[in-house]
C-alpha cells in the first residue's frame, strides 16, 4: 500500500506541529480495497439506501422541505437552487439537516423506527452515511482508475475510484470539487455527483467558511462541516452565478488598561490611520492604506480589527506593531473577547459602516453612473449628489416612522465633507440652477395633487394645500392648479424662499401662470381678487417671473391623469392600500410629539390583558400583538377629542389625494378588526364567513399556495379585511382561534363586550371597539388554556397500574434481567426498575415500566400500548422456574401514587437523556384506530414530556 502525505500545515489540535507530524500520523490515507463485486455491491446499496431515505422523508417530513431548502441557500446572495445542486440538497436534507439544533436529522428517525428491520450490511451503510458530510476536495493526482482527493478544509486524503459521471473526463490534478464521501470499513466512495469549482476560488472559499465557523463558535472543524453544509453550498452556488462577496473577518486581542492610553495616542498619529468616531464605549479608526473596507475598534481592555480579507487584517496588525509599544500578546480569530451586548452593538455598527462604504463607492444612475466620491470631484456631480441626498432625507423620515434601519444623511454628508450650509452658495450658481431645473423637468410631471411632489418644508407645502383647496373643486381649474403646484415646487426647492404671507405667494403664482400663458393681467386685478396689496403680489411675482422666463415651461405637456378606484384591478388596489399605509405611518411619526400622552394611555389600556410571564406569550405572539397595537393606534384609538390619527390624516392629507388613493384611505379609515370563520375552497382559495353576520367573502392574502395544509375548517381568524373588487384583502396581522378554543374565546368576548350594550352594528366606532375586544379575548383565552394545561400537568398521570405479589425477589430479578425485552434502569438491594420494549408489525413501539420490590411487582404502559404483551413477556421470563404471577388493578392512595409516579419520571428522564435516539421512537404518538385512546395517549405523552423536562431542568440546576 502506498502512503500519500498531505501538504504541510499546522495541526488543528493546538500542538504547534505540522499536521503530518501530529494527528496526520494516525490518519493515513484510506485505500479502496474491496473486491470489485463487493465494492459495487456497497455502492449500489448506498444508492438504494439514499433513495429509501428520500422516499421516507417525502412521505413523513414533507412539511420541512421548504425550511430545509431555505436553509440550504440561506447564505447565498443568488438564493435559488439550481438543478445541478438538487442531488446535493436531497442528500444533505436526509443526512444532515436539523429543523432546530436540538432535533435529530431525518436519518436518526429512520434508524430508530426501522432498526429491527435493517440487516447488518444496510446498517453499516447507514452509519457511514450518517457520519458523512459535504466538503471541498482538491484532486492531488489521477492515476489510471484511481483519484487522490484531499479535503481542503481538514487536510485528510482519500483514494476513490475514477468514476464521476459526466464530469469524469474533466477531473485532473488540481481540480476543486464539492462532494460527499462515505467511508465504509476502510473503503471510501463518492455519494451522488460532484460539482467542479474553479481552483482559483480555493482560498476565498476556505477563508469565508472559516469566518462563519468562528462567528458561530464551533471549535471542531469536522463538526462544522457536518452541521453547517449550507455554508459551503451557498458560497459555491454564488460562485456559479459569478457572485463573490467577502464577509467581514475579525481578530481580537486583550490589552492592559495601562497600555491603552499609550497605544491610543500613537496609532492615530501614524500615517494611514485616522479616527472616524469616538464615544464612551469605543474609539473607531480606519486604515486608509487599504483599498478594501476595514475598521479598528479600541475598547478599554481590547482591540478588534475588522476587514474583508485576513491578508488585510494581518497587514494592519503589522502596521500597528504593538511590540513597538512593548505590548506582547497573541491575536485570536473572531471577536469573542467582548461581552455579548457589546459584540452585538459592534456587529451592527460594522454592518452599517459596510453598507455606507458600499453606497459611497458604488456608481449610481442618479449621479450619471458616478460614485458619490467621484461626484464630489465634479461640479455637476455635486449638484446631482445634493438632489440624491435630499431624497434620502425624505426616505430617512419614512424609515424612521417604520422603525427600520437607515443611514443618517448627516453622516453621509460628513463623510463626503459636504457642508449643507456652505454648499447653498454653489447651488445658487446659474450652472447649478440649470442642472437642477433640467433634472426636475425630466422627472416631475405636472399634477394637481399635493402628494405628487416632495416639499422642502411644511411652510412651502401649506401654500400648495391652499392652492388645492381653492382650485380643485372646479374641473376647469385643475390644469391651472397642476401648473401652479409644479411651478411652486420647482421654485421653492431651488431657492428655499422665506414666506411672510401665504396668500401673497398664492396670488403671485396665479398671476405668473396667467401671464406666461398670454393673458393680460394687472397686479391691481390680482390684488382685488385675493385681497392682498399689489406690492406683496408684485414682489413675489417678479421673482417667479425672472426664473420661469429664464427657464421657460412647456405648457403643452399634459398634466398627470389618475385612474378611478373602479378602474383598478385587484392587485393595483392592494398596492394603493400599501401606499396609503406608508403615508399614514409617516404622518403618525410626524405628529408623535403631540400624541405621546394619548399613545401611552392607549398602550396601557390595550396591553392590560397581557402577562409576559406566561409561556404562550412567546416572541411570535408578542410580535403579532404589537402589530395589532400599531394599527389600533393609527386607525382605531381615539384621543381626548374623540379623534383617531387616521381622522386627522384624512383631514390634513388624504382627502387631497387622487381619487383612487382617497378611496383607499377612506376604506382604511372605516375599517375594523373582525372575526371570521375560515374554510378552504378549490386548490388554494379561502372563504371567510363573518362570525357575527354569517356573510361570506372570498379573500386575498399572503398565505402561499399550500394554505390548505394548515387550515382546520371552521377555525376563526381575527384580522382586518379591506375591499378589493369582488374579494377582500386580508391585511396582516392575524390571530387564529382553533376549534378547541372557540368556546373559551366566545365566553371571553361576550364578557368584554358587556360594557358596550346596547350593541349598534351600524356604528363603525362600536365595530372598532368590538375588534379590539376580539384581540383581547384571544389573549385571555390563550391564558386560560395555559392555566388549564398547567393544571393538567400537575395532575397524576392518567395510566392504570397492575400489581402482583411475589416471594423470591432475588430470583425474579435474575430471571427478568435475562429477558431481551426488559432493560434494568435502576437497581438497589430492595427495589429494581425495568423498561419494557417491543416492536410490532404495525411499526408501533410497545413499551412500559416495571417496578419490582421485595413484596410485589407493579407494571404500567401508556394508553394505547399493549399491556397484555407486557404481561406475556413477564410470564415467559419466569416460566422456567414455574413462577406464576397474577396481576390485578392497583388502586393506591394519592401519596403512594405520587411516589410511584416520581420513580417513573426520574428513571425515564435519566434513561431518555442518555438515549436520545430511543426517546424519539418511544415518545412518538401512534396513529390508532380508536380516536379516544389516541387522544388519551397524546395527553399522556404531553404530560410525561413536561414532567421529564422539569425533572432534568431541576436536577441540572441542583445536582
Amino acid at each position: 500500500m502506498i502512503k500519500f502525505v498531505s501538504q504541510p500545515s499546522t495541526c488543528d489540535c493546538g500542538s504547534g506541529l505540522s499536521y503530518n507530524n501530529c494527528c496526520g500520523r494516525h490518519d493515513e490515507c484510506r485505500v479502496i480495497h474491496f473486491p470489485w463485486g463487493e465494492k459495487n455491491q456497497y455502492k449500489n446499496l448506498i444508492d438504494v439506501v439514499l433513495a429509501d431515505l428520500i422516499s421516507y422523508v417525502k412521505a413523513y417530513y414533507y412539511n420541512y422541505k421548504d425550511a430545509a431548502l431555505t436553509k440550504f441557500v440561506s447564505l447565498a446572495n443568488y438564493g435559488e437552487l439550481d438543478e445541478e445542486f438538487s442531488p446535493l440538497f436531497w442528500h444533505w436534507y436526509v443526512l444532515n439537516f436539523r429543523l432546530y439544533k436540538d432535533i435529530s436529522p431525518a436519518i436518526d428517525f429512520y434508524l430508530s423506527e426501522k432498526q429491527e428491520m435493517i440487516d447488518d450490511k444496510k446498517t453499516l451503510v447507514l452509519e457511514g452515511l450518517k457520519d458523512s458530510y459535504l466538503s471541498l476536495y482538491k484532486v492531488k493526482w489521477v492515476n489510471n482508475n484511481t483519484v487522490s482527493l484531499q479535503d481542503a478544509w481538514l487536510g485528510h486524503e482519500y483514494n476513490v475510484e475514477r468514476s464521476f459521471g459526466e464530469i469524469t473526463s474533466q477531473i485532473t490534478a488540481g481540480s476543486l470539487l464539492v462532494t460527499r464521501l462515505v467511508t465504509i470499513g476502510k473503503s471510501t466512495m463518492l455519494v451522488g455527483e460532484a460539482i467542479i469549482v474553479q481552483s482559483e476560488h480555493l482560498n476565498y472559499l476556505l477563508e469565508e467558511m472559516e469566518t462563519v465557523r468562528i462567528d458561530e463558535g464551533i471549535a471542531d472543524r469536522q463538526v462544522f462541516l457536518h452541521e453547517s453544509g449550507e455554508v459551503l453550498t451557498s458560497l459555491v452556488l454564488d460562485l456559479k452565478h459569478s457572485i463573490k462577496k467577502n464577509r467581514i473577518k475579525a481578530k481580537s486581542i486583550l490589552i492592559n488598561k495601562s497600555d491603552y492610553r499609550t497605544i491610543l495616542k500613537m496609532i492615530p498619529a501614524q500615517n494611514g490611520f485616522s479616527v472616524i468616531e469616538k464615544n464612551k464605549t469605543w474609539l473607531k479608526i480606519t486604515c486608509h492604506n487599504k483599498k478594501s473596507f476595514n475598521r479598528i475598534y479600541f475598547f478599554q481592555n481590547s482591540i478588534i480589527i475588522f476587514a474583508e480579507t485576513m491578508e488585510d487584517i494581518n497587514d494592519i496588525i503589522n502596521s500597528v506593531n504593538l511590540a513597538k509599544y512593548k505590548v506582547f500578546a497573541e491575536w485570536v480569530d473572531g471577536f469573542s473577547l467582548i461581552g455579548e451586548e457589546e459584540a452585538e452593538e459592534v456587529l451592527l455598527e460594522i454592518m452599517y459602516d459596510k453598507n455606507l462604504e458600499d453606497w459611497l463607492n458604488l456608481p449610481h444612475s442618479e449621479l450619471d453612473n458616478m460614485t458619490p466620491i467621484q461626484a464630489m470631484a465634479d461640479s455637476k456631480g455635486r449638484i446631482l449628489l445634493d438632489g440624491v441626498l435630499d431624497k434620502l432625507e425624505l426616505l430617512e423620515l419614512k424609515l424612521k416612522s417604520r422603525n427600520e434601519y437607515y443611514v443618517p444623511t448627516d453622516i453621509i454628508r460628513n463623510r463626503l465633507k459636504l457642508d449643507k450650509n456652505q454648499f447653498k452658495k454653489e447651488l445658487l450658481h446659474p450652472d447649478a440652477i440649470a442642472i437642477k431645473v433640467s433634472r426636475n423637468r425630466l422627472h416631475q410631471e405636472p399634477s394637481p395633487f399635493v402628494n405628487a411632489y416632495n416639499w422642502f418644508n411644511e411652510e412651502h407645502r401649506k401654500i400648495s394645500v391652499l392652492a388645492f383647496d381653492w382650485l380643485y373643486s372646479e374641473a376647469n381649474n385643475r390644469e391651472k392648479l397642476a401648473w401652479m403646484l409644479f411651478m411652486w415646487n420647482e421654485y421653492s426647492n431651488l431657492y428655499h424662499p422665506v414666506i411672510s404671507l401665504n396668500k401673497a405667494v398664492l396670488a403671485a403664482l396665479e398671476h405668473v401662470y396667467l401671464e406666461l400663458n398670454g393673458a393680460r393681467v394687472s397686479f391691481s386685478w390680482s390684488s382685488k381678487k385675493h385681497g392682498i396689496s399689489t406690492g406683496s403680489i408684485s414682489k413675489n411675482a417678479q421673482l417667479l417671473l425672472k426664473h420661469f422666463k429664464q427657464y421657460p415651461l412647456n405648457f403643452a405637456i399634459k398634466i398627470t391623469q389618475y385612474p378611478k378606484w373602479s378602474e383598478l384591478d385587484d392587485t393595483e388596489k392592494m398596492k394603493a392600500y400599501d401606499e396609503v399605509f406608508q403615508n399614514l405611518q409617516l404622518f403618525t411619526y410626524a405628529i408623535k410629539k403631540n400624541w405621546d400622552k394619548d399613545e401611552d394611555w392607549g398602550r396601557t389600556e390595550f396591553y392590560n390583558v397581557t402577562n409576559e410571564k406566561q409561556r404562550f406569550w412567546n416572541k411570535e405572539t408578542r410580535k403579532t400583538f404589537d402589530e395589532f397595537f400599531k394599527y389600533h393606534h393609527m386607525l382605531d384609538f381615539q384621543n381626548g377629542n374623540k379623534l383617531t390619527i387616521t381622522n386627522m390624516f384624512w383631514e390634513k392629507q388624504a382627502k387631497r389625494f387622487p381619487s383612487y388613493l382617497k378611496n383607499a384611505a377612506f376604506n382604511i379609515m372605516m375599517s375594523y378588526v373582525g372575526v371570521y370563520r375560515i374554510f378552504p375552497e378549490g386548490n388554494s382559495n379561502l372563504i371567510f364567513e363573518d362570525y357575527f353576520t354569517g356573510k361570506t367573502y372570498k379573500v386575498y392574502g399572503n398565505y402561499g399556495m399550500n394554505v390548505h395544509e394548515n387550515i382546520v375548517p371552521g377555525m376563526l381568524g381575527i384580522t382586518r379585511l379591506l375591499p378589493v373588487g369582488k374579494r377582500l384583502w386580508v391585511n396582516d396581522p392575524m390571530y387564529i382561534v382553533l376549534p378547541d378554543l372557540i368556546s373559551t374565546f366566545e365566553k371571553n368576548l361576550q364578557i368584554l363586550l358587556e360594557e358596550f350594550h346596547p350593541f349598534d352594528p351600524t356604528d363603525f366606532q362600536y365595530m372598532k371597539k368590538r375588534g379590539e375586544m376580539a384581540v383581547k379575548a384571544y389573549i385571555l383565552s390563550m391564558s386560560e388554556l395555559e392555566k388549564s394545561a398547567i393544571s393538567l400537568m400537575n395532575q397524576p398521570l392518567r395510566i392504570d397500574w397492575r400489581i402482583a405479589g411475589i416471594i423470591n425477589y432475588d430470583l425474579i430479578i435474575s430471571l427478568l434481567s435475562k429477558s431481551k425485552h426488559l432493560k434494568i434502569i435502576n437497581q438497589t438491594a430492595d427495589l429494581t426498575t425495568f423498561l419494557w420494549m417491543s416492536f410490532n408489525l404495525n411499526q408501533h413501539y410497545q413499551w412500559g415500566y416495571v417496578i419490582v420490590s421485595r413484596e410485589n411487582i407493579l407494571i404500567t404502559t401508556p394508553p394505547g400500548k399493549d399491556l397484555q404483551k407486557l404481561k406475556k413477556h413477564l410470564r415467559l421470563a419466569l416460566k422456567n422456574e414455574d413462577i406464576v404471577i397474577a396481576f390485578r388493578l392497583w388502586q393506591p392512595s394519592l401519596p403512594k401514587l405520587k411516589t410511584v409516579q416520581y420513580s417513573l419520571v426520574s428513571d425515564l428522564a435519566e434513561f431518555f437523556d442518555n438515549n436520545p435516539k430511543l426517546s424519539l421512537a418511544l415518545l412518538r404518538q401512534d396513529k390508532l384506530y380508536d380516536e379516544e385512546i389516541e387522544w388519551q395517549q397524546g395527553i399522556f405523552l404531553l404530560q410525561l414530556g413536561s414532567l421529564l423536562m422539569d425533572y432534568l431542568d431541576t436536577s441540572k440546576r441542583h445536582p
